[in-house]
């Protein structure tokens, strides 16, 4: 699965191939390399990968990402927030 709200991402390998790769400021998430450039990285099977925009700082303009973190699921909280806000463990 692969989710975001136009700013981060959040995507999971679950059974199925993930990889990332990080140029040009930003980050690109795919299935599987989209072409032949160095960079990319594999995200291993049962692992979670969230990208998070950097933000402004003087001198360097918004966007890009402040990092990409790859997390195994068996360490990510279970955690449902109604449509109230509230979080349900």
């Amino acid at each position: 699965f692969l989710l975001t709200d136009g700013r981060s991402v959040a995507a999971t390998a679950a059974g199925d191939t993930l990889c990332y790769r990080l140029a040009g400021g930003g980050v690109t998430v795919a299935s599987e390399p989209c072409d032949d450039e160095p960079g990319w990285t594999d995200v291993p099977d049962r692992h979670l990968l969230t990208v998070h925009p950097r933000p402004a700082r003087p001198g360097r303009p918004p966007g890009g990402s402040d990092g990409v973190t790859v997390t195994p699921l068996a360490a990510v909280p279970a955690r449902v927030t109604t449509g109230k806000g509230a979080v349900v463990p």
